[in-house]
């Protein structure tokens, strides 16, 4: 477990900084508990296995360890944000159990989830030659009208890269009023380093 500030995206030249607290980084393409999650992002878990993602080892040992790890994200997660979200996912599940986390010790937080939609049709932001203006112009965001009052806002995700998710939503946001002020953190259980 651990915490740093990064700038992201990575590799880009408008970059951010955020803070970035992660259960477990990925070396060398270990992804450690997390290894269910990462093999369903890049299809090498429906590529090694016949079976049915759900059925397959990495899976049972995920499942297994959540409580584990539900744990361990409990105490990478800071509490009392103003305003917290997830990103829209073909896996909203996974990042689920986290975002109840989050909601459990920042309970007045704003949950913005549900204001963020991924356009039909649109490249999901971790597919290879996916440009950050493509991952921006993927997402619509419904303002809710307070963002030039938030002063800290915490991005829960399953899985953290290179940042050209959590870049977009920040762009959105800051379009609708939110200052460079604002802190940004995102705890994610797995970064797959870019």
């Amino acid at each position: 477990m651990s915490s740093i500030i990064i700038e992201i995206p990575i590799n880009e030249i408008n970059q951010t900084v955020v803070n970035l607290n992660y259960i477990h980084k990925a070396i060398n393409g270990d992804c450690g508990d997390f290894s269910y999650l990462q093999g369903l992002r890049s299809g090498t878990l429906r590529v090694i296995s016949s079976l049915d993602p759900e059925e397959t080892n990495c899976a049972k040992m995920y499942h297994a360890m959540l409580p584990k790890n539900l744990d361990k994200f409990s105490k990478i997660v800071p509490t009392n944000v103003d305003v917290l979200l997830s990103p829209p996912s073909c896996y909203p599940e996974h990042a689920k159990p986290y975002l109840e986390i989050a909601k459990s010790v920042s309970p007045n937080a704003i949950d913005l989830t549900s204001a963020f939609n991924r356009k039909k049709n649109s490249p999901k932001a971790g597919a290879k030659g996916t440009s950050l203006e493509e991952v921006i112009s993927s997402l619509e965001y419904s303002p809710c009208g307070k963002e030039k009052y938030f002063k800290s806002l915490l991005i829960v995700d399953d899985i953290f890269s290179h940042g050209k998710t959590t870049y977009s939503l920040l762009t959105h946001l800051r379009k609708a009023g939110m200052t460079e002020l604002c802190a940004v953190t995102i705890a994610c259980p797995l970064w797959v380093k870019a």
